[in-house]
């Protein structure tokens, strides 16, 4: 049934994403995945369409926002990333250490 206010049409389709948010995102995570190629032509499209400022995509700006918004939300993140990733860093602060010895 169509809502008339659109208030109401926002909220109520809010409080289904709410209630649905689990189903929404393995759905949406398992549509990337059977086709990774219109998720690259996507990215290409929409993260990186230029934006007014000269060498910086409209992407970027959006998560530099969100980091402004958000910065309790992104330290989290960096530090689950570091905390996941412990093995992946040693190994390429070794072999960046190697290339500066060579250096």
């Amino acid at each position: 049934m169509a809502y008339k206010n659109k208030e109401d049409q926002k909220a109520a389709s809010r409080k289904w994403y709410l209630e649905n948010r689990a189903k929404v995102i393995e759905k949406s995570r398992l549509r990337k995945l059977e086709n990774p190629e219109r998720e690259r032509e996507y990215r290409k499209k929409y993260y990186n369409k230029p934006s007014e400022i000269e060498g910086v995509s409209q992407g970027v700006l959006q998560r530099r926002k969100w980091v402004a918004n958000n910065p309790e939300q992104y330290k989290l993140t960096n530090k689950n990333w570091r905390d996941n990733n412990k093995e992946y860093i040693s190994e390429y602060n070794k072999k960046y250490k190697a290339k500066i010895k060579n250096k």
